[in-house]
């Protein structure tokens, strides 16, 4: 199933050895609120889906992604450039997503805009993948996000524009980070992890901790650079982010690299 993927690399992977997930899949696109979920038949409906009960909404989430190959150092991953009067970043991958989403801090009639939710995305036509005759769409087994809807508008403490997600597919693990922009326009950096990185089993608010404290400035609460680029995303552990290890004589033996 990684053979698509692989494809997408094939040039690195062929004449450096490089691995496909150097490439850092960056995703960017507009979120779509429904309506509430209140009923039994809606809720039978979307029954075993994490993040489903009356209260909850519906939300989409759809767009292009574009892939930034042989790029394991997320700092060399670009904003993707959008036209100003287009309503996509120029790309043949394109996402259709959809799922629910719970209230966890804020409330609805907040008018500070102040509300975050956890939102849970598996379903909708899916993602684009592969080229020619070999493309199709694929969709994630879990993808968890952890976002505010609307924008917040909140210029001065830009960590509530932040966006994360952790979640895994047929290629394997993932963390995402990014950000929400204005008109609800959501663009965010996904990382395909080996199933042995310790960030394999990251939950999303150790993901969020991670992220922030890399790229926040703690007095201005104003972000450094975009959260796809910060190290928690680089295709190899690095710092004090180390691997799993084969046994416990190996860990005690190994200790991080230091920046």
């Amino acid at each position: 199933h990684i053979c698509n993927l692989r494809k997408f690399s094939h040039f690195w992977i062929v004449m450096t050895g490089a691995s496909w997930r150097d490439t850092l899949f960056v995703w960017d696109g507009i979120w779509f609120k429904e309506d509430a979920i209140n009923n039994d038949k809606e809720l039978e409906a979307m029954k075993g889906q994490k993040n489903t009960k009356k209260g909850a909404i519906v939300v989409k989430w759809n767009g292009t992604w574009v892939g930034c190959d042989n790029c394991p150092d997320a700092k060399a991953a670009k904003e993707p450039k959008r036209g100003a009067f287009d309503k996509n970043v120029s790309s043949k991958m394109h996402f259709d997503v959809k799922g629910t989403a719970v209230l966890v801090s804020g409330n609805t009639d907040d008018k500070s805009f102040y509300r975050l939710y956890c939102a849970t995305m598996v379903d909708g036509e899916g993602w684009d993948m592969g080229e020619g005759s070999e493309k199709k769409k694929y969709k994630d087994h879990a993808h968890e996000l952890l976002f505010n809807l609307p924008w917040s508008g909140d210029l001065r403490d830009k960590r509530k524009n932040l966006v994360f997600a952790v979640g895994k597919n047929e290629f394997g693990p993932f963390i995402s980070a990014g950000w929400m922009r204005p008109g609800n326009r959501m663009t965010l950096g996904r990382r395909y992890v080996d199933e042995h990185d310790a960030r394999a089993e990251w939950d999303i608010d150790e993901l969020k901790k991670q992220v922030i404290d890399e790229i926040c400035e703690e007095e201005s609460n104003q972000v450094k650079i975009p959260p796809w680029q910060c190290d928690v995303l680089h295709s190899n552990v690095r710092g004090h982010k180390k691997r799993k290890v084969e046994s416990s004589k190996a860990e005690e033996d190994t200790k991080p690299d230091t920046l």
